[in-house]
């Protein structure tokens, strides 16, 4: 059996390091939720990921190699697999001063606590639950996985779903006309004309276009559907939208695409003309139940399946 390290430690920060790898036994790292990886301009490759991990932060790294970034980007398409079968966890609210953080020695906690600051919630904010138990990526490129089975150009995208959804992603490519300063992004999942925040989000400059992926738990998806009365057919976007994060002007990012991953009970659809297949297009109408396209090779974006340019 290999040995574990830091066996309490749940969140590890490595910001503006001059690390060249994260090594593969990073995945010994039995209970890590959390890697902020920011800002680490000579970061080329991760080796690995412990599988307890939910949230890896990559703001900045320009020099992280494809096969990493497919890594991480695989990270939410395997968890897709499993969300179904998953049992809810009642996982514990992170202390910003907890024992269980590990920060970079060049990090004091005011830094760490006035970024917790940045977020803006509403109190009755039942959407966003501070995002605690999203699984979540952030990392520079424009590239939507192409399991993504709904794609789109802009802000916003529609597609049907049925009664019931067992599966949903989003992913966000944010693109820049400059260098930018801190932002909110917030998003909206609408289905019948009904409205809820899906997610809501912080981030701070970056130097080049980023993606956001994101899905939530099965447990916490079905929570949210809750507050929509869904029939057999029911019309459904994601729709994204950007604020400055403060008063003083800055640059804000452009959102040029946005993908959802949406998966349905396949039983529900026989008679409802959904179709079930993965389009190489923007495909903008569907619910499909292919899921299980990620490639043993991390190659995410096999040239079969490259979405085509607009």
């Amino acid at each position: 059996m290999m040995p574990v390290y830091f066996p309490a430690l749940t969140y590890l920060s490595l910001y503006g390091s001059n690390i060249v790898a994260i090594p593969e036994s990073i995945s010994r790292f039995p209970r890590l939720i959390e890697l902020e990886i920011e800002n680490c301009m000579q970061l080329r490759e991760i080796q690995g990921l412990p599988q307890s991990i939910r949230r890896v932060t990559a703001r900045n790294c320009l020099s992280l190699d494809p096969q990493s970034s497919n890594r991480l980007l695989n990270l939410i398409g395997d968890i897709l697999g499993l969300l179904p079968n998953m049992v809810c966890e009642c996982s514990r609210r992170r202390d910003p001063v907890s024992s269980r953080k590990l920060l970079h020695p060049d990090i004091s906690s005011s830094y760490w606590l006035s970024s917790y600051e940045d977020f803006e919630f509403e109190e009755d904010d039942y959407d966003c639950d501070f995002n605690d138990d999203d699984y979540e990526i952030r990392l520079p490129g424009t590239e939507i996985p192409y399991w993504f089975n709904h794609q789109s150009i802009g802000d916003s995208i529609y597609f049907w779903v049925g009664r019931e959804l067992s599966e949903l992603a989003v992913c966000i490519v944010f693109g820049l006309e400059g260098q930018i300063g801190p932002f909110n992004c917030q998003v909206y999942l609408s289905i019948n004309g009904c409205e809820r925040k899906l997610k809501s989000l912080a981030f701070q400059a970056m130097m080049s276009d980023h993606r956001l992926v994101f899905c939530k738990p099965y447990v916490e998806l079905q929570r949210l559907l809750k507050c929509f009365n869904l029939g057999d057919r029911n019309h459904a976007m994601v729709v994204c939208k950007i604020s400055t994060l403060h008063s003083t002007p800055t640059i804000s990012p452009i959102i040029k695409r946005c993908g959802v991953h949406v998966v349905c009970c396949p039983h529900k659809f026989s008679n409802l003309g959904f179709d079930t297949t993965v389009s190489d297009g923007f495909n903008l109408g569907s619910c499909s139940t292919a899921h299980n396209l990620l490639n043993d090779d991390l190659d995410l974006y096999p040239p079969s399946k490259k979405m085509r340019r607009s």
